[in-house]
């Protein structure tokens, strides 16, 4: 399993994933997407190596991303969350913390504001998303008309509907 972990600047998140995977917070980059694999324990998989009498033991893994930070209206943050894309799950961190000595991108601390940004930022990498999609689209129909792209062109015109929509 992928969990992308997503947030504002200074809100934790590289405390957290230092936190899940034991990575040395000094060997992190702020720049760049940091990966950190954890094994899931399991007594299933325990009891089954016992039975059959062997160390081996291979447990279910999750995978963590700490994905670059967050910044409204950025290219770099719609660069960071199309390519996060193929996580299984986001963990957002918003920061509800008070400390003087840490900035703040907004200078106070606003849960409410900081998740809709969040949101909204998501929401402008989908539909970058999609609208890509369907201009390849427009272009494969011109050449070929076939059912299923025009059912795909449908589905997409749906969607970035809802999302213009903010949903």
């Amino acid at each position: 399993m992928k969990v992308g972990i997503i947030g504002l600047e200074y809100a934790g998140k590289k405390s957290l994933f230092t936190l899940l995977t034991g990575k040395q917070e000094s060997n992190i980059s702020p720049a760049k997407e940091e990966i950190g694999t954890v094994n899931v324990p399991d007594e299933r998989v325990d009891n089954l190596a016992e039975f059959y009498k062997t160390n081996k033991k291979i447990y279910s893994q999750i995978e963590f991303h700490l994905v670059p930070s967050i910044k409204k209206d950025s290219q770099e943050t719609n660069k960071a969350l199309v390519e996060a894309k193929e996580m299984d799950m986001f963990g957002l961190v918003i920061r509800q913390f008070k400390e003087e000595n840490v900035y703040h991108p907004y200078e106070t601390i606003d849960i409410i504001r900081d998740y809709e940004t969040i949101k909204h930022e998501m929401i402008f990498a989908d539909l970058f998303l999609v609208e890509s999609r369907l201009e390849r689209i427009e272009k494969q129909i011109h050449s070929k008309k076939e059912d299923i792209l025009l059912k795909e062109k449908d589905l997409l015109l749906h969607l970035k509907e809802s999302l213009e929509k903010g949903t």
